[in-house]
């Protein structure tokens, strides 16, 4: 029962703590959510079949699958 009261007081402090910067808190806030919908709209990019044109300045996808084949060749991936 003491550690449940120790860590409640622990959080409660923290949480004033974190409150007292306000500018802090909303920035960490939004800084997460534009991170969440970054990776939203990256993941329906790819999905819908869009690719990078910067990637063809590196010889495309397949500067990728030459590296993965040297992998697989040297051992330090597995073929599946």
């Amino acid at each position: 029962m003491k550690i449940i009261k120790k860590f409640l007081y622990f959080l409660t402090r923290d949480i004033l703590i974190w409150k007292s910067y306000k500018t802090q808190a909303v920035l960490g806030i939004l800084s997460g959510f534009l991170g969440l919908l970054q990776f939203g709209f990256m993941g329906r990019f790819i999905a819908q079949g869009n690719y990078f044109p910067m990637i063809e300045l590196y010889d495309g996808i397949y500067w990728f699958k030459k590296s993965f084949d040297k992998a697989r060749k040297y051992g330090t991936i597995s073929q599946y």
